[in-house]
């Protein structure tokens, strides 16, 4: 359009975790121009209920996305024989959609047929607080849940990975799965920022012996 201060389409959010979804799609509504999303599924859209919004909304999406989503999770575990004991869940406080992947990841009594065994934990944490961080870390290894889904952050995944390189739990026997996509500037910050800068900068403590220790190290053999 020649006319720059004219919008004639919303594209986005690529998160539903970091937009509200209903609120943007009743933007394009009131402005009565399309919206194409690959982060919003049609429930997060129409979570106030009103699906009559007039607006040519468009979700990459399917429906029941965090359904399939869950199956997927357990799929996975179950290929790896992973689906026979107790996997913790860290995820930051407040974080609704995590609650409800953990109860619907409950909710699955088998896999390709074959039933399992595995329990879901949750730990709702404040990754801010180095207390509290260490904490949940200490509790998850003395009840030796090795299997961990990581649904931090991206900022704040330095912290967590670092707290549980200094209690053990990264490398060895543990397994780190990560539900949060990375994008690729992030891949890029993870083997080029120094851990210990980002720990510091949050106020924690570092060891010195690890300042030149990239994030990128810590998630090396880990899922995502």
């Amino acid at each position: 359009n020649s006319n720059l201060d004219t919008v004639d389409a919303l594209l986005g959010p690529r998160s539903s975790k970091n937009f509200e979804c209903g609120m943007l799609k009743q933007m394009a509504s009131l402005g009565r121009f399309p919206m194409v999303t690959w982060g919003c599924t049609p429930e997060d859209m129409n979570g106030d209920g009103n699906s009559n919004l007039d607006s040519t909304t468009i979700s990459m999406l399917p429906e029941y996305t965090d359904m399939l989503r869950s199956h997927a999770i357990m799929d996975f575990l179950h290929d790896y024989n992973w689906d026979q004991g107790h996997v913790a869940v860290i995820y930051e406080q407040g974080n609704k959609k995590i609650l409800q992947l953990i109860e619907a990841l409950n909710e699955i009594s088998s896999c390709s047929n074959s039933p399992h065994e595995v329990r879901i934990h949750g730990y709702g944490i404040d990754v801010t607080s180095e207390t509290e961080l260490d904490e949940t870390l200490e509790q998850i290894k003395a009840t030796e849940k090795n299997i961990i889904l990581s649904a931090v952050s991206f900022p704040k995944l330095p912290l967590v990975m670092y707290k549980a390189k200094a209690l053990g739990m990264v490398f060895e026997d543990n397994v780190w799965i990560f539900v949060r996509e990375f994008t690729p500037t992030q891949l890029k910050t993870a083997s080029t920022q120094k851990v210990c800068d980002l720990v510091w900068k949050a106020g924690m403590e570092c060891d010195e012996r690890d300042a030149d220790l990239h994030l990128g190290e810590l998630l090396h053999g880990s899922f995502a």
